[in-house]
């Protein structure tokens, strides 16, 4: 049997660069990955099952990548969609408020 590990969450890289007239362009970098599969939706641990439910119904790795690209003023907030997801239908979405420190 082999085993494959990866890293599981939420990962959001940002970055701001500064316009005229204390506007900013930021870009956002969100990547999101979960495990789907038998042990996933029971809420069973990987131990609990047995060989066979594993090989009928394997755990898959989803990932969901976007990139945002928002121009917004001090105090301003908007709302970016990351993707909806093709098993759940889940959408995931982030808020983004920039707040300048002086």
């Amino acid at each position: 049997m082999e085993f494959q590990y990866r890293s599981v969450g939420t990962s959001i890289n940002c970055s701001a660069s500064a316009l005229p007239e204390g506007r900013f362009t930021l870009q956002l970098a969100l990547e999101q990955s979960s495990l789907y599969g038998a042990s996933a939706r029971a809420g069973s641990t990987t131990a609990e099952q047995t060989l066979e439910s594993r090989v009928e119904s394997p755990t898959l790795f989803r990932t969901v990548n976007s990139i945002f690209t928002a121009v917004l003023r001090d105090g301003q907030t908007t709302q970016a969609l990351a993707g909806t997801d093709p098993l759940t239908g889940e959408i995931v979405t982030v808020d983004v408020t920039l707040a300048v420190v002086k």
